[in-house]
């Protein structure tokens, strides 16, 4: 109990190995799978993958892009509700009410006055609809139940004497109702706004999700470059590592036979050492990226390192600047959530200009009624329109001083006014930020190509000034730091080679064409 406790407060993985082992094979079996071949070395697996299936993988197991589609679904849910607001609505209500009523007899009398009670019961059912064009139609059926009783009260003070009883007597009516509204609140794009709204959210939804996944996207891409980088530095510094210690056993063998100064020997060393401290950072920073690669896609609980398949190459743009700036400005998720505002202020521009029509309503009514001793025996008394009503009402408002409405509006088109502003702004800052990319990706092209020739001459040199030390015309120093140029020439060259992604990269990005460019698919388009 006190180790579980310590692994706890360690924060050690806390599984059974058999537990581990269980998700080793699943994962390993998941990832061939896809075609990655795994292989395990002590104990860790190794997976082998080009840059498309990395981006697959954090596509489908990165639990941050997962947790943004429950927007995307909240959003489907609110623009459901709103299609469905216009639904039908069926009120049912039961009342019950005692009343106590006086009234003066006909007759002459110190103190003349006549009580009825009263028991009612009412059943009531509404149906309420409105539609698309802002008119709503009502109708209502009503069952009221009624007993009655009458008493009266001879003079001031004495005891009211019960008279009749009446039975039961029902009271029937059905009202139909439609409400027209002329002027404000009338018009079917006016009363689909909440649809409109509702879409353009799920539409804001969905972008969001889209950005997310282009940089979850674009973090993986260029950490898979690091990696490659990363293992490409190490082999170097693997290389100067065996390269120093071949030459410190040659030194030695000289220094045995008399032909070399210790010194020399020393100098050996201090480089050895020297490659070996390079060699630790190298293997370090191999660690750090690989499990950043597991962050990303939340492999927590497996010791996994990718091993990246795809090695950098110099490419050049297919489509002029020109066009590019138009695909940019089509594709681009903040120019379209922009737009998508601008969308969602018309609607609340017309909104507020609505609020300024005349409120005017139109009022229809028609009431059958009917009466009978039995429950609802009132209905066959619907067909005499003797006791039926009806009427019309026009119901006028008339705001006095209404200064909110005319900001609303005022309010509306200088937001209006700001959107198309911050589109402006927007544009010039893409249009900067792909000539600058695209002059990064020429300059990093011509480092590549720099790099390269500066590889091959110092590799050239240090072959050259090994020959010239065997013949004793060079020195154990002047080696090492040919060694040491030979090394650092091979690291310029795979750092430029990854620059040159990582440009290529910002622009896949930019235009939103890393999606085609890797074959990936995305979540929404």
């Amino acid at each position: 109990m006190v180790w579980g406790l310590l692994i706890f407060l360690l924060g050690l993985p806390t599984l059974a190995p058999a537990q581990m082992a269980a998700q080793k094979t699943a994962l390993r079996s998941q990832l061939e799978g896809m075609g990655i071949p795994v292989r395990e070395e002590k104990g860790r697996l190794i997976a082998e993958a080009t840059l498309r299936q990395v981006l697959k993988l954090a596509q489908m197991w990165n639990v941050g892009l997962e947790s943004i589609k429950v927007g995307e679904t909240i959003a489907q849910s609110v623009l459901e509700a709103s299609r469905n607001r216009l639904n039908p609505i069926l009120t049912n209500s039961v009342d019950y009410a005692r009343g106590l009523s006086a009234s003066l007899f006909s007759s002459p009398s110190p103190f003349p006055l006549s009580l009825t009670g009263t028991d009612a019961i009412t059943l009531s059912s509404e149906l309420t609809k409105s539609s698309l064009s802002g008119i709503q139609y009502e109708l209502t059926f009503t069952e009221q139940r009624i007993k009655a009783l009458s008493r009266s009260i001879a003079s001031s003070g004495s005891e009211p004497v019960p008279g009749t009883t009446y039975n039961w007597i029902s009271s029937t009516a059905l009202t139909g109702s439609v409400t027209i509204p002329i002027g404000q609140d009338f018009g079917v794009s006016l009363n689909n706004i909440p649809v409109r709204r509702s879409e353009l959210g799920l539409t804001a939804s969905r972008l969001d999700i889209r950005q997310r996944e282009l940089s979850l996207l674009a973090l993986t891409a260029e950490t898979y470059w690091n990696l490659m980088a990363s293992l490409e530095n190490l082999k170097v510094k693997e290389e100067a590592v065996r390269l120093s210690r071949r030459l410190l056993n040659e030194n030695r063998q000289r220094l045995e036979a008399g032909v070399l100064s210790p010194f020399d020997v020393q100098v050996t060393e201090a480089q050895l050492a020297r490659e070996r401290e390079q060699l630790l950072g190298a293997k370090s920073d191999v660690l750090r990226i690989e499990d950043l690669v597991r962050a990303i896609l939340n492999l927590e609980q497996v010791d996994i390192a990718m091993r990246p398949l795809d090695r950098p190459r110099v490419r050049k743009p297919k489509f002029s600047q020109a066009q590019m700036l138009k695909r940019l400005f089509e594709k681009n998720t903040d120019l379209r959530q922009l737009q998508n505002r601008l969308r969602a202020n018309a609607l609340d521009l017309k909104e507020a200009r609505n609020k300024e029509r005349t409120d005017l309503d139109f009022n229809l009514y028609y009431t059958f009624k009917g009466y009978s001793s039995d429950v609802g025996g009132g209905v066959e008394g619907f067909s005499y329109n003797a006791d039926d009503s009806y009427g019309a009402s026009l119901t006028w408002t008339i705001p006095l001083f209404d200064v909110s409405t005319r900001q609303k509006v005022r309010q509306r088109l200088l937001e209006r006014k700001r959107l198309e502003l911050d589109m402006a702004n927007v544009k010039s800052e893409l249009n900067v930020r792909l000539q600058s990319v695209l002059r990064q990706i020429r300059l990093s092209s011509e480092e590549v190509d720099t790099s390269r020739i500066s590889r091959k001459l110092a590799e050239e040199q240090l072959r050259n000034e090994i020959e010239r030390f065997k013949v004793g015309e060079s020195t154990s120093f002047q080696v090492s730091q040919f060694q040491q140029n030979a090394s650092e020439a091979k690291v310029r060259e795979i750092l430029s080679q990854v620059r040159f992604e990582r440009n290529f990269l910002a622009m896949l990005v930019l235009t939103g064409d890393l999606f085609e460019t890797y074959g990936i698919e995305p979540s929404y388009p």
